[in-house]
């Protein structure tokens, strides 16, 4: 499943408009939701997760696929570097 399906079925769930899909967000008005890669193994994972910006380290450090996880670690300690 494409992220851009992912996000297309997961705003007819949620009765949203699926206007930003291709770029993988849904705008609910007061909050917008970014669809990232998920690997978190629960039954029915469609390998995609909806996250709201505030949740998105918690997705980033334990429910992202490890190279996501990785990439994110790299790009901060590459930041963190003077």
């Amino acid at each position: 499943m494409t992220r851009a399906e992912f996000v297309r079925a997961y705003a007819a769930r949620s009765k949203a408009s699926p206007e930003f899909a291709e770029i993988g967000i849904i705008d609910f008005g007061l909050r917008t939701m970014v669809a990232l890669p998920c690997d978190c193994g629960e039954d029915g994972c469609e390998g995609w997760a909806m996250v709201s910006p505030s949740s998105l380290l918690d997705h980033l450090f334990f429910r992202a696929p490890e190279r996501l996880r990785e990439a994110y670690r790299d790009a901060v300690a590459e930041k963190d570097t003077p």
